[in-house]
């Protein structure tokens, strides 16, 4: 019996960005409703819906009629390895608009139930500013990206495809 090869976290982390990477340049729609498809899934994923995010996603795909799957892989922009960067990054920014000092824990490694209280309560207002900007520009970063990415694909199959007609229909000529 084989041994089966375990794989290192990066090796994993690398395998599931190329599959959802691949899986959103094959979906059958136009690049534009794609992209924004993915561009409002990684606007609400930035926010702090805690496990709501999905649902929002493919709400509002909806109401925009967008590709709702594009939206729904959008959101998995946000794990537990991205969510304190963002989220104290958000801070930090809403901080820096309103000039105040930092009065919360959150951001000095207590990511916590009672620090994400603390938050809200004496600095909500410089949080979720930050982090509308961070999601916007995320979204908007990932609306071009996306949009690129399939055009560019779609570019290259239908290229691929004219190559292969080509060279079958000089097999077919008669010398």
């Amino acid at each position: 019996m084989r041994k089966k090869r375990t794989r290192s976290f990066w090796e994993r982390s690398k395998r599931a960005c190329r599959y959802y990477y691949l899986k959103i340049l094959r979906l059958n729609d136009p690049p534009d409703k794609i992209a924004l498809g993915v561009a409002i899934g990684v606007f609400i994923g930035f926010m702090p819906t805690v496990g709501l995010a999905t649902i929002f996603a493919i709400f509002f795909a909806h109401i925009f009629k967008v590709n709702k799957a594009a939206a729904f892989l959008g959101t998995f922009v946000m794990n537990p390895i991205s969510t304190p960067i963002v989220w104290s990054l958000s801070y930090s920014l809403g901080r820096l608009i309103y000039w105040r000092e930092s009065a919360s824990a959150f951001v000095h490694g207590k990511i916590t139930i009672e620090g994400f209280k603390t938050l809200i309560q004496t600095d909500g207002l410089a949080f979720f500013t930050g982090n509308f900007i961070i999601s916007a520009t995320g979204a908007i970063v990932a609306y071009h990206i996306v949009l690129r990415a399939v055009i560019r694909r779609r570019e290259k199959k239908s290229a691929r495809k004219f190559k292969k007609r080509l060279l079958q229909s000089e097999k077919m000529k008669p010398r």
